[in-house]
């Protein structure tokens, strides 16, 4: 994704352009400690579904988590 155009540069979606939304300090932080809960330990803590998602399938185990975090911890620091 461009992240300066919001252009999805590659997939089924390509050329697609995501619109930008206010968020407050607060949610902005509460969506990174949930997406931070998701690569650490594979799901959102006290998540009960069975699918990952909402989506059909049965939930992919998290195969190296090493590596998301890592990956991860690159991501929160461009982001700054």
């Amino acid at each position: 994704m461009n992240v300066e155009s919001g252009e999805i540069i590659d997939g089924c979606c390509e050329g697609a352009i995501l619109k930008s939304i206010e968020l407050a300090d607060s949610e902005r932080d509460a969506l990174l400690r949930m997406n931070d809960e998701i690569v650490v330990n594979g799901q959102v803590d006290g998540n009960t579904n069975k699918y990952q998602g909402g989506g059909k399938g049965q939930k992919r185990g998290v195969k190296n988590t090493a590596r998301r975090k890592e990956d991860w911890g690159k991501f929160k620091v461009s982001e700054r």
